[in-house]
């Protein structure tokens, strides 16, 4: 996934790697309803360790979800049923 300019949490600019992964998985959502509706998924399967973004620039649709090694892991619509299935999967495999 590349380095893309982001905004965080707490309303701050930043990058997806350096400012907010570091051993966290980001969740990157076109806005934060969409976070609010996927982050709970994500961090019940994957644990707190999910940070919610939304890129600085308009255009994304899909909710993509990067592993912490800036990897995409799931990308698809912001559809919390979509993302639960792809994770049970992806953690029943381990």
């Amino acid at each position: 996934m590349p380095d893309i300019a982001c905004v965080g949490e707490d309303g701050r600019r930043t990058t997806l790697h350096q400012g907010v992964m570091g051993g966290a998985w980001a969740l990157l959502t076109s806005d934060k309803a969409a976070a609010d509706r996927l982050l709970p998924v994500a961090r019940e399967l994957l644990g707190p360790d999910v940070v919610p973004v939304w890129p600085a620039a308009e255009g994304l649709t899909d909710a993509i979800l990067v592993r912490p090694d800036a990897h995409v892991g799931w990308r698809g619509e912001p559809d919390e049923a979509a993302l639960k299935g792809w994770l049970t999967e992806v953690v029943q495999a381990r």
